[in-house]
């Protein structure tokens, strides 16, 4: 966006405007009647052009100043502990044994962070599960991540669905990937504690040092590098803190009137 919020639109309108009555300021009198013949023709178009451009520039401001909800949807049943199944994962889906693990740990870690407030607790049966993570194949309708809201037994659950084909990565990403294998356990890491959140109640954030920061277009291979940088091994995923100090002040937002557990 451009200084004070305009967009290119509004500017090219304005240095326009301005350009065309700077230019005629400098032309001599017998030379503004003939310039103004000349424009004679063009100039309604030149200002109907300069018209539309500023009300696409207020359009596209009115669109993209509208703040997101706050919270995206109602978070999870906090009436007990929140269940959860890890699901198979599907034929094509690029899954492997290690990213059921990220999982776990992505939970553990919203987990701590929520100083009690929280209590996960696995389940054997998925019909019985608040919270399924399912792995599925890439499709190009589909994301990296998505969370989709649900109910079971009356109760507000959620899916996490996770399509973990390094493969089809953002360009930059899977080259990285290619040289650097962990990256994939960050940014599948990331997925799932960005998706958690959601579940939890959490929009978006506007803040690129918070996890629920959604990236421009995506995240991008900046982020996740700042998040691999601390990594020696795979173990220390766990280990280190992931959720910023903004992402937690907003899930105590959402969750202090919830009810005791």
């Amino acid at each position: 966006m451009s200084p004070r919020g305009y967009t290119p639109a509004a500017l090219y309108g304005f240095l326009s405007l301005m350009w065309f009555r700077k230019a005629s300021a400098l032309l001599k009198p017998a030379d503004q009647v003939a310039s103004a013949r000349r424009w004679e023709g063009v100039r309604p178009l030149h200002m109907f052009a300069m018209v539309a451009a500023l009300f696409v520039a207020v359009a596209l401001r009115t669109v993209s100043a509208a703040p997101e909800p706050r919270f995206r949807v109602k978070p999870l049943d906090p009436s007990g502990p929140i269940s959860y199944f890890i699901t198979e994962a599907a034929d094509g889906s690029r899954f492997r044994p290690g990213d059921q693990e990220l999982a776990e740990w992505a939970l553990q870690e919203w987990n701590r962070s929520a100083n009690g407030a929280l209590r996960f607790e696995r389940v054997e049966q998925e019909d019985t599960a608040l919270l399924r993570f399912v792995w599925l194949p890439w499709s190009e309708e589909g994301a990296l991540g998505r969370m989709e809201p649900d109910t079971t037994s009356g109760r507000n659950s959620a899916a996490i669905i996770v399509r973990p084909d390094e493969a089809k990565f953002r360009p930059t990403v899977r080259r990285e990937v290619r040289a650097d294998p962990l990256l994939r356990d960050v940014v599948l890491y990331y997925v799932c504690l960005h998706e958690i959140g959601h579940a939890l109640g959490l929009s978006h954030s506007d803040n690129p040092r918070d996890v629920m920061w959604p990236g421009n277009n995506g995240v991008t291979l900046a982020i996740y590098e700042r998040y691999r940088h601390p990594l020696q091994t795979r173990d220390d995923i766990p280990r280190n803190s992931w959720l910023s100090h903004n992402d937690i002040a907003r899930f105590n937002e959402i969750w202090a009137e919830q009810p005791p557990r």
